[in-house]
């Protein structure tokens, strides 16, 4: 047996793990950040005073156009 080939191919099997440990690691990192930025994009705040408002006001603009105008009221109520 040939000390150095030993060596070489001890060297060579200490590597390839290291390299393994490495893509491992790697790939948690990057499905780390993945989930991240999924998590974020979906919980995303609202603020429920706003919407609420908004709600308020387009039933105020609704209401408004169903008295001014027949027409548009049945398109609205049936559109």
């Amino acid at each position: 047996m040939d000390p150095n080939s030993e060596k070489s191919t001890v060297s060579n099997l200490a590597f390839g793990n290291i390299m393994a440990t490495a893509a491992r690691d790697y790939q948690k990192e990057l499905l780390a950040q993945q989930k991240a930025q999924t998590s974020a994009s979906i919980n995303q705040e609202v603020d429920l005073d706003e919407l609420i408002d908004i709600g308020l006001r387009l039933s105020r603009l609704e209401s408004r156009v169903l008295s001014r105008e027949p027409i548009c009221g049945l398109l609205l109520r049936f559109g």
